[in-house]
């Protein structure tokens, strides 16, 4: 009895080349029955062997390390070049890039539905932190509509650390256009600290009144005493619905950009600022308020006539008192959202989307300890003020000195019945010191016009009007500062279902 098996033809140019070997039952062997050496054409360059189908093959071990660099959120080129780099070269690697994506996709296959391998994922993380809270609704045909999830970690922040609340929504990053709500605050060290997250299908006042109270019921029942949104319509109603004694203030940044949208005047803009931020009593507001729109002719304004009517969610006169820990914008939201933009690409689905979440979550937690480490191992420091605010000072300074300078001068001048200078020199005149005052303070020189003495002008009280001007924009730097630490019709596939 034999069997025999052919090795290696090539029946496209009908070669004769071939390698043929039989079984011999009696001697229990093969044996070698044929073997012709001698091809029709040309011979396989050795450089491209390794893109024969039959070549082609990712080990184990090296798809395990890859799943494992691309938790890491390395991307696969760069794995690729890695794994070239510890096989000696590009040549040596026996599988190419596609390979490489299409084990990627088979794995994905493995997984029946991508929102119940979420939930599975969820389930087994629950196994190692029994703290960590997750739940979520569908809709009447099994379609995921929401995922909230926090774990022990986030629960312990809020407890001490959630007074004050503020979340926004981020889009597109996940292949489903899913917008992703993150609640965070602000820790000890004036870093953001988030408290959880969500995955949503819709933005609906109903989808975002369960997310708040997943919250709440993930927080134990405590309820923030502020709350900071972007102004979306449905947020007042919804923060009035689950947190009736929170305080409610809309951000001041998106304010400032919808008076210019819905009036387009840049005065009016400016004057809308101050009568936001400043800290005037009530009835100066009022004064401020009637006076711009008297101005501008802006009463029959729709846009102006909602704003009167939430007054006190945004003008710093009806809001003093309320504890909003410095924050006036969502720029911590959006700064947080730049983070989370660096592990999470727009084409993962739910799983690849909450794992490198998790690293996110755990590198803003280590930036915390560092910030421990560096406040108990380093000196105590006094308050020091900014460098913008010792810049104010020094220029005011400065400028007063040569105030002072150029009376004396002036006296001076009328004693000697000195003569008009030219008009260049004497009209106006530069400050003598003024490129020592850019050296000092890094800053654009300040030039002081003679006319002000001259004319009668106080120049102390001229001096005033500067003084303020920089004051203003020293208290107003928070405001415009967008915070570092933290800048479509969706389509659900089947396997989104649960």
């Amino acid at each position: 009895m034999e069997a025999a098996m052919v090795v290696s033809t090539v029946a496209q140019e009908k070669c004769d080349h071939r390698f043929v070997v039989r079984f011999v039952a009696y001697t229990g062997r093969w044996h070698v029955a044929l073997f012709v050496e001698s091809h029709n054409h040309d011979g396989l360059d050795p450089r491209l062997v390794g893109f024969l189908p039959t070549h082609r093959k990712m080990a184990e071990a090296d798809a395990s390390q890859m799943n494992n660099m691309k938790d890491a959120g390395i991307s696969i080129p760069h794995i690729y070049a890695m794994l070239a780099n510890q096989a000696g070269g590009y040549e040596n690697v026996n599988y190419t890039l596609r390979d490489m994506y299409n084990e990627i996709a088979r794995r994905r296959r493995h997984v029946l539905g991508d929102a119940r391998a979420a939930l599975r994922y969820l389930k087994n993380q629950k196994a190692e932190d029994t703290n960590l809270y997750y739940e979520h609704i569908v809709d009447a045909k099994g379609v995921l509509r929401a995922l909230f999830w926090c774990d022990g970690r986030s629960q312990l922040d809020y407890e001490v650390f959630g007074d004050v609340l503020a979340f926004d929504a981020t889009y597109k990053k996940n292949k489903y256009l899913c917008p992703v709500v993150v609640f965070s605050g602000v820790n000890h060290h004036n870093q953001t600290v988030v408290f959880g997250s969500a995955l949503v299908t819709d933005e609906s006042k109903e989808v975002y009144v369960w997310l708040l109270q997943q919250l709440l019921a993930a927080m134990k029942g405590k309820a923030p005493v502020s709350v900071i949104t972007d102004g979306a319509p449905s947020m007042r109603f919804v923060i009035e619905t689950v947190f009736p004694n929170a305080h409610h203030r809309l951000c001041a940044w998106h304010l400032i950009r919808n008076a210019t949208s819905n009036v387009g005047n840049l005065k009016f803009t400016s004057m809308f600022k101050k009568c936001m931020l400043g800290d005037y009593e009530i009835s100066v507001f009022e004064q401020k308020w009637f006076g711009m729109v008297e101005e501008f002719g802006v009463a029959e304004k729709n846009w102006i006539i909602d704003m009167y009517d939430k007054r006190h969610i945004w003008a710093t006169a009806h809001i003093r008192g309320k504890f909003f820990v410095g924050f006036r914008t969502t720029s911590r939201c959006e700064g947080l959202h730049s983070i989370i933009a660096k592990y999470v690409k727009s084409q993962y689905n739910l799983v690849d989307f909450i794992k490198p979440f998790k690293r996110c979550l755990t590198y803003l937690r280590y930036k915390e300890v560092e910030a421990d480490y560096v406040s108990i191992s380093g000196l105590p420091l006094s308050y020091v003020a900014s460098r913008r605010q010792e810049r104010f000072h020094l220029v005011r300074d400065t400028v007063m000195s040569l105030i002072e300078d150029f009376k004396i001068e002036d006296e001076q001048e009328k004693q000697v019945g000195a003569q008009a200078n030219d008009s260049d020199g004497h009209n106006k005149k530069s400050c003598p010191l003024a490129k020592n005052i850019q050296q000092q303070t890094n800053a654009t020189s300040y030039g002081i016009n003679r006319n002000h003495v001259e004319e009668g002008l106080d120049a102390d009280v001229e001096m005033g009007f500067w003084a303020s001007d920089l004051e203003e924009d020293y208290e107003e730097q928070e405001f415009w500062a967008r915070d570092s630490d933290a800048s479509a019709d969706m389509e659900l596939s089947e396997e989104f279902s649960i």
